[in-house]
């Protein structure tokens, strides 16, 4: 393995053919907001929306076609490195370092990052306003 990185953006891309699109559905090979490859079927993204780290696995071995899905879904960094480290995905220094350097909390990541976030505060017993909330989140999300 050796080395912990994200793919290539497009500007890095130094083969012989036209860099692939980025992607924006998650389960893509080719997603656009990949944190880090730990291993060849385990990755760390941030979702679409920036409201959480998600902990993928490819559904079979590259070069065959899969898709990534969600093993673990996280807000903070301590439970990203935790659900990492349950699975045995920090053996080498460099993932444990990648992850390590991530602020403590998703949104503030997010926020680095220039994602959009949407304002989902919990009011008590205030069903209007809840309303009023996840209907901005959705429109954000939708952008």
């Amino acid at each position: 393995m050796g080395n912990i990185s994200t793919p290539p953006t497009p500007s890095q891309n130094s083969g012989g053919s036209l860099p692939q699109r980025l992607s924006h559905r998650e389960r893509d090979d080719s997603y656009a907001k990949v944190i880090a490859q730990l291993a060849p079927r385990w990755r760390v993204i941030i979702c679409k929306d920036g409201i959480q780290w998600i902990l993928q696995q490819r559904s079979v071995p590259f070069p065959n076609t899969g898709t990534w899905s969600g093993k673990s879904y996280s807000t903070t960094r301590d439970a990203l490195i935790a659900a990492c480290s349950e699975r045995g995905l920090l053996s080498e220094p460099s993932a444990s370092q990648v992850l390590e350097a991530l602020p403590y909390d998703v949104r503030d990541y997010a926020s680095q990052i220039g994602l959009p976030r949407a304002q989902l505060d919990w009011p008590e017993g205030n069903v209007d306003t809840l309303m009023c909330n996840l209907n901005e989140a959705a429109k954000v999300s939708s952008m």
